[in-house]
């Protein structure tokens, strides 16, 4: 069990991206969008097409709504992707479309990702257990929220810190996956995906990993040890009973 949840607290949580009309690129930031040849992207953003020198895979793309910043198109069939980025500490907001909520897929981004040959591992959960919720927020926060600029549907996401002393991005998956855009910021600036209270954890970092790893470790040093220095007791004399141990939740 301990080693269960090593493993998942230090992977990255699938999060319920709501679909929104407009969205300004924030200063520093870089926005890939995934789409097929022929479609406009979204404003601010680089256009990857089926056959850019950035991909492997990603053969054809898909046009589900023009509507939808970022998530209303994608590639299909995308097994890796590599680009210049900016160097140091980066927050990488990886999309989806809106098409997978739709067909319920429970690890629209395959099992892990390799991240700059480091290997995340992803959970994966049926989109009704998806982290509520992400939104992408421009300069003004108050009219990214707004009603009137929130659509129906929503597309998976995952958020990873990861280190980029080359300036590079490399993204690997061991499967097809679908993509719809991927945004690259500093780490070290506010980010533009608004995530619900409650849900900073949904960002995967080695220093969150490191965090959550060391509170099981300290609650499995409060658990009894499972052996008694005493004589086993003979069954016609069950004595007293032992303590129970202390769940991992109340650590």
């Amino acid at each position: 069990m301990a080693r269960i949840g090593k493993s998942n607290v230090c992977s990255a949580y699938i999060i319920n991206a709501l679909g929104v009309k407009r969205w300004d690129v924030p200063a520093g930031s870089v926005v890939f969008d995934f789409l097929p040849r022929g479609v406009r992207p979204s404003a601010g953003a680089i256009p990857i097409v089926p056959g850019d020198p950035r991909l492997t895979g990603g053969p054809r793309g898909e046009r589900y709504d023009d509507g939808y910043v970022l998530t209303g198109d994608s590639l299909l069939q995308v097994r890796g992707f590599k680009a210049a980025v900016p160097a140091g500490r980066l927050r990488v907001i990886l999309l989806g479309s809106t098409e997978q909520r739709v067909v319920g897929t429970q690890q629209p981004f395959g099992p892990f990702i390799e991240v700059n040959g480091r290997v995340l591992e992803l959970l994966g959960t049926p989109p009704n257990r998806w982290l509520q919720r992400g939104i992408l927020t421009g300069r003004d926060r108050n009219q990214s929220i707004a009603p009137a600029n929130l659509l129906p549907g929503s597309a998976p996401a995952i958020v990873f810190e990861t280190e980029s002393a080359a300036g590079q991005l490399a993204l690997g998956f061991p499967v097809d996956v679908e993509i719809g855009a991927v945004v690259v910021e500093p780490a070290d600036q506010p980010t533009s995906f608004l995530l619900d209270g409650g849900a900073p954890r949904a960002v995967a970092s080695d220093a969150s990993c490191l965090d959550e790893q060391e509170k099981i470790d300290r609650a499995l040093a409060k658990l009894p040890s499972g052996r008694s220095s005493t004589p086993r007791t003979p069954l016609s004399d069950p004595g007293p009973k032992p303590p129970n141990p202390t769940p991992l939740s109340q650590s």
